[in-house]
């Protein structure tokens, strides 16, 4: 379910990942809600996504990026984030429990 989106195609996966993160910072924004400041699980992913803007950045100066291409980059720096906003929602065993029950109705529901 492809969606036009300034040149790129914005799929659903691409249209969930944006509504979690929006909702996150949101929630962040807010509420008195706080990201755990936890470097232990954060700072893992941090010299990759830096890293991985500056080849981006660079490589861009050289010849011009076709708008899928920063999709697909937004994309895979989104995939990798989204363990920052995973962990910050399953704090409990409950939530938890919760969606993996939920992942499992999901499942079921596609098959």
């Amino acid at each position: 379910m492809p969606v036009p989106l300034a040149g790129a195609q914005l799929t659903f996966v691409d249209a969930i990942l944006i509504a979690t993160f929006s909702a996150v910072l949101a929630r962040v924004a807010f509420s008195d809600w706080r990201l755990s400041p936890g470097c232990n699980r954060h700072c893992s992913g941090a010299p990759f996504v830096v890293v991985a803007i500056a080849a981006f950045v660079v490589g861009g100066t050289s010849s011009s990026i076709p708008p899928e291409q920063i999709r697909r980059f937004g994309k895979l720096l989104a995939s990798v984030l989204f363990f920052v906003v995973a962990t910050a929602l399953l704090t409990t065993p409950d939530r938890l429990t919760s969606l993996t029950r939920w992942l499992i109705v999901a499942g079921a529901v596609q098959a």
